[in-house]
């Protein structure tokens, strides 16, 4: 596991000491007008301290500003008083390491911000403490690999990114770790070979992309093998298409093979 990286900790620690003041409203009372708090009828932007209830009184959300801004932590509870996020802001911006729990105290997600997006390794995790996902940002983009397990460990797919976009090869896996799909990427768009199984390691479906867009033989199977349906593409257009039965024997259209 990487570690929290550095910048994290240098940027997070001043905002967890720094106080806005002591001046504490409800929410309710202030009001946000082109980006700028204030409070309501006041034309002064509002530094101090807000916060808001649960209906069983309990705290809900308690927020910190300056000039206007959001300043230094930020905190939410679930209504069992349980903490829900931790957040720190800089100039209105999440600045630093964010934390989520679920409300029964388990962390839930943990990731860096940066000038308000977010940045580096970000991490999600199930009620029960197993890992849910992974994925690293750049400039708040998916950037790298992420990653989605099932509830059981088993995991659920892997996806390549670059600067936001899908990149390179993807790869789907069912519960019962057979897989479900491949294939690649480039540029955010689907390219070359794409393959389906079903859950019984059967294979499901093959079909060919280029630069997003159906180019080439499509090919779907029945879970017993036999050959279902074949088209065939030129530049996300059908020119060509044959249907079977689930007994094999050749029908007409593609609402036969459905009944």
């Amino acid at each position: 596991m990487n570690p929290v990286p550095l910048f994290l900790i240098i940027v997070t620690l001043p905002l967890l000491l720094g106080g806005c003041g002591e001046k504490e409203v409800p929410q309710s009372k202030l009001v946000e007008r082109q980006g700028i708090t204030y409070l309501v009828n006041s034309k002064k932007p509002f530094t101090g301290k807000s916060s808001s209830f649960h209906k069983n009184g309990e705290k809900r959300e308690e927020r910190n500003y300056k000039d206007g801004k959001k300043e230094g932590l930020a905190t939410k509870w679930h209504k069992n008083e349980q903490k829900y996020n931790e957040a720190n802001y800089k100039d209105g911006k999440k600045e630093g390491l964010s934390v989520s729990w679920h409300e029964n105290g388990q962390t839930m997600t943990k990731g860096g911000w940066k000038n308000g997006k977010r940045e580096g390794l970000h991490l999600g995790w199930y009620e029960n403490g197993k890992k849910q996902w992974e994925a690293n940002r750049k400039d708040g983009k998916l950037d790298g690999l992420w990653v989605y397990w099932y509830e059981n460990g088993q995991k659920k797919a892997e996806v390549n990114y670059k600067d936001g976009k899908r990149d390179r090869l993807l790869l789907g896996w069912y519960e019962n770790g057979k897989k479900e799909e491949e294939g690649n990427y480039k540029d955010g768009k689907e390219d070359g070979l794409h393959l389906g199984w079903y859950e019984n390691g059967k294979k499901q479906w093959e079909a060919n992309y280029k630069d997003g867009k159906l180019d080439g033989l499509w090919v779907y199977w029945y879970e017993n093998g036999q050959k279902k349906a074949e088209e065939n593409y030129k530049n996300g257009k059908i020119v060509s298409e044959k249907y079977w039965n689930s007994k094999g024997e050749p029908v007409d259209t593609y609402e036969e093979i459905l009944k």
